[in-house]
């Protein structure tokens, strides 16, 4: 018997549902996003999901001591006899690195080493069962900005990672494009150009690079020249993937008709053509016309939300890139970076980043701290602006309260919808929505900011220097729309006027101001 098989077997037989869902959980996994529907089913994809990520000695680590009597299997555990030999796992070496003594924490550009690459198994699990079934089906991720949408589909391109995910380099043609460049004076045969002269450099078949090349300099680029284009890539036994990253840039433009995506769909469903999109909203909200928002095309994804890290994801990100330095951040620093970049991967790596720089330049703890947390706050501030910006009134409303529960609880707890519901009848249908775009952290059906430095921003935006400074008891609404930035009266005195109980929402503003 195989490592493997001996590993699913004592997870089936001695181990109830309840504590597989716990293992699955300590794992930053989701139980119910495993496949099949029973609990062997559920073991059996949870050993090879590890398996492919190389994950199987934080499995073993977390189930020995709950089973201590058990024969657990030996690490290594060598591959599947079932998998392919193109589908091997092999470790990913780093490509590159920090220079000794520099910060092992980015933040500015997508992450394109894979070894540096944290957290997203169940996403990136999910696009690859879609790509390996019989139909090599699409996938729509979506998420808010800087959540990690790009280091995702740079993770998927590289050839390791598909290996590991039984998809030969040779075999499937991953073409990742960065759509960001996609303006008014964009048109299909522009893209089109684009898309296949990417796959032309990529692919090693002479014939079909021929052929692409053509295409390309006689600008043919009908629905028919492309399905013939195709008919080659099949013939060929060829999958092409393409990773089209801000996708919504050709949803919202008005050059791209609905000839444009019914032809796209043909494609991807006549042939091995597959799309992987990315966007900040799901595909079928962001387009520019209703002849497009009631086209069939938008019916071939699958959307797969990006939420925030699982602390469990955020904490192998930090040690991950902490291991090697010679620096450890401190139980203190650990908490204070959770709560003011819970799980949100770019503000995680950003405050990573500065308490990283500090350690190097401050030996006292105070004054470490003092210093990172201000760069931090400096750095995320147009962030944590485009955030607010970006978000409709009632967001906006519902965020507002999130931030002055925070202050007036005088930290950072998870709120009842209720509760936002009492002061603000929408809050509980804004609440999910917040939390795909990551501006919220959800815990067990309850809500907070995923920063507490968001809920500060907040107030000092609403509030710039004024309202704070008045006895709680002697603040009127009348002094809070005078305090606050014009923009913004016509929000606040909406808040009360249609609150379910006024007194009780001017209580919080005197609470959360004081």
């Amino acid at each position: 018997m195989s490592e493997l098989s001996q590993l699913r077997q004592l997870l089936s037989a001695y181990f109830n549902e309840s504590e597989l869902k716990t293992l699955t959980f300590d794992l930053g996994l989701d139980y119910e996003m495993l496949p099949g529907p029973a609990k062997g089913d559920k073991a059996r994809e949870l050993v090879m999901l590890l398996w492919r990520n190389d994950r199987l000695a934080e499995l073993l680590s977390l189930a020995r001591p709950i089973r201590p009597n058990l024969a657990w299997p030996d690490l290594p555990v060598p591959a599947a006899p079932s998998a392919p030999a193109s589908a091997m796992p092999a470790p990913i070496a780093a490509t590159s690195g920090p220079q000794p003594g520099s910060s092992p924490f980015t933040y500015g550009n997508p992450i394109s080493d894979p070894a540096r690459f944290f957290g997203r198994s169940r996403e990136v699990e999910q696009v690859f069962n879609r790509l390996r079934n019989a139909e090599g089906e699409s996938s729509s991720i979506v998420g808010g900005r800087r959540i990690g949408k790009s280091s995702l589909l740079n993770y998927l391109a590289h050839p390791d990672v598909r290996r590991r995910h039984g998809m030969d380099p040779q075999q499937a043609l991953f073409i990742y494009v960065d759509l960001q460049m996609v303006d008014n004076q964009t048109t299909p045969a522009r893209l089109w150009q684009r898309l296949l002269g990417q796959l032309a450099r990529q692919c090693q078949d002479e014939a079909l690079a021929v052929t692409l090349n053509e295409i390309i300099a006689a600008g043919s680029f009908d629905n028919f020249a492309l399905a013939d284009l195709f008919d080659n890539v099949d013939r060929l036994g060829r999958h092409v993937v393409f990773l089209l990253d801000e996708f919504e840039n050709v949803t919202i433009n008005p050059n791209f008709d609905p000839s444009f995506f019914y032809g796209l769909r043909s494609l991807a469903i006549q042939h091995n053509l597959s799309l992987v999109t990315s966007s900040r909203h799901e595909l079928i909200e962001l387009t520019h016309s209703q002849a497009v928002r009631s086209s069939p095309f938008f019916n071939i994804f699958a959307t797969i939300h990006m939420p925030l890290f699982s602390s469990v994801e955020t904490e192998r990100l930090i040690h991950g890139l902490l291991a090697g330095t010679g620096v450890e951040f401190t139980e203190e620093e650990m908490a204070t970076l959770a709560e003011i970049a819970d799980g949100h991967p770019f503000f995680v790596q950003a405050g990573g980043h500065f308490l990283f720089e500090a350690h190097g330049n401050y030996a006292d703890a105070i004054r470490r701290r003092a210093a990172w947390l201000k760069a931090f706050r400096v750095e995320v501030g147009p962030h944590l602006a485009h955030f607010w910006r970006t978000t409709d009134l009632p967001g906006q409303t519902t965020l507002l309260l999130l931030a002055l529960l925070m202050r007036r609880a005088g930290g950072r707890p998870y709120f009842e919808p209720e509760l936002l519901e009492g002061h603000y009848a929408r809050a509980g249908q804004n609440l999910a929505r917040l939390a795909r775009w990551g501006y919220v952290a959800e815990d067990s059906g309850r809500f907070t900011l995923f920063s507490s430095a968001f809920g500060d921003w907040i107030v000092s935006e609403v509030w710039p220097g004024g309202a704070a400074q008045h006895e709680g008891a002697h603040l009127t609404l009348e002094t809070v729309l005078n305090q606050a930035q014009d923009a913004y009266r016509p929000l606040l005195s909406g808040l009360v006027e249609q609150a379910a109980d006024a007194d009780q929402t001017m209580q919080l503003l005197r609470e959360g101001l004081a």
